[in-house]
């Protein structure tokens, strides 16, 4: 297979147009394979240096591009509040529906300023408001603050485990800001690993193409009510592949980009794949503890050399119950093995460190559900309120 990495340079550093044409063929022929280590690189060679984009790179941005375009399709996205839930919705999470074309998704709205919208004449009469229609009366209107804040879920959460991401993030808000979550539904286990695997791959999916509806219409929105405003993202394991799909997707609008890039803090905690500072404003959190996903994003820091400067990557000590030794004696191919090879490799190192029972039970229901990866933990925890505490001091 042709080294993505190495065609960078190629596409970047050449001047002639039949070796650019050659390694265009290439290019794109790495794209077909969908290899899904490099795809999470495939787009940065054209955000570098854009004020020399060659004709090249210009095409296969708008071929990537294009397959966003059976689902979004210029089509607006929109979040539905049920008008009678407004004061409940000033103090907690309130479900609404968000739509996009014919596509229906949940999500969750709260602000403690949801006093100052007034709703249409027809939005009284229907009982149902279009809540980004009224971001200019839930956001701040000049100064630089975090106005908005949004997040996403990863694989294996239920509606419930997602109100309560939702929850963990609007606690550490004292300025009670709109907060919008976008549901990333569970469709089963096997389901969504194999989801998450279909988007290393390359493959578009519905939930790839709400979080680009949703980040295009408030990022549109945003820049006309206050050129100063920042927001955040928050996102967990698949939710950060998804954002960092749509924001490498992004790029080819120029004026949108440079703004997120700008003006958007995506914070990931145990992200499949990491943001880079290309894309926005990015830190990455990783547990060592992360089974499902440290050992991934390690070896890929490790192929990209000095790339790797692009990410902000911030390695977490864990801070777990389980038995401490087995993260650390877990090959970095885990993640890739059966549940059945997961729990032989535990019953080795078990015998080896010769546990009791409730050690070996313990350490395997830890290593199979992915280790220290749960946004509830209190590593990751502990991660997003220093995030957020850092975030606002840069926007002093």
């Amino acid at each position: 297979m042709v080294d993505l990495l190495k065609r960078e340079e190629l596409l970047l550093g050449s001047n002639n147009q039949k070796q650019i044409d050659q390694n265009y063929q290439e290019f794109m022929g790495i794209l077909k394979e969908r290899d899904p280590r490099q795809f999470s690189e495939k787009l940065q060679v054209f955000t570098r240096n854009r004020q020399q984009v060659s004709n090249v790179q210009v095409k296969a941005l708008q071929i990537t591009n294009a397959s966003l375009s059976h689902c979004y399709d210029g089509k607006p996205f929109k979040i539905i509040f049920p008008l009678f839930k407004l004061k409940a919705g000033k103090s907690e999470f309130v479900k609404c529906e968000a739509y996009i074309g014919h596509q229906i998704y949940k999500c969750l709205v709260t602000c403690g300023h949801l006093d100052r919208l007034t709703p249409t004449s027809t939005e009284t009469t229907t009982g149902q408001v279009h809540l980004l229609d009224h971001l200019p009366e839930l956001l701040p209107a000049k100064g630089r603050s975090i106005g908005l804040f949004t997040f996403q879920n990863g694989i294996n959460n239920s509606f419930e485990d997602f109100t309560l991401m939702g929850k963990s993030v609007f606690k550490h808000l004292a300025e009670k800001p709109l907060c919008i979550g976008l549901y990333n539904p569970h469709k089963g286990l096997l389901k969504d690993l194999e989801g998450v695997q279909n988007k290393l791959d390359g493959i578009i999916s519905d939930s790839v193409c709400a979080m680009q509806g949703m980040i295009k219409e408030i990022a549109t929105k945003l820049r006309s009510i206050n050129p100063q405003l920042f927001w955040a993202h928050i996102c967990h394991s698949e939710g950060g592949l998804i954002a960092q799909t749509v924001l490498a997707l992004l790029q080819n609008d120029y004026y949108l980009a440079d703004y997120l890039r700008a003006r958007l803090f995506a914070l990931t905690y145990g992200a499949v794949l990491p943001i880079p500072r290309l894309h926005a404003m990015s830190i990455n959190n990783y547990s060592t503890g992360d089974i499902a996903t440290w050992p991934r994003v390690r070896q890929m820091l490790k192929d990209l050399g000095e790339k790797a400067k692009n990410y902000d990557i911030r390695p977490l000590e864990p801070i777990v119950a389980a038995v401490e030794p087995y993260p650390e004696n877990i090959p970095n191919n885990f993640a890739k093995l059966s549940f059945l090879q997961r729990l032989h490799l535990i019953d080795q190192l078990s015998r080896e460190k010769q546990y009791g029972l409730y050690e070996v039970v313990t350490a395997a229901a830890y290593a199979c559900a992915g280790g220290d990866h749960g946004f509830q933990g209190d590593t990751y925890q502990e991660a997003l309120l220093n995030d957020i505490k850092d975030i606002k001091r840069k926007c002093i």
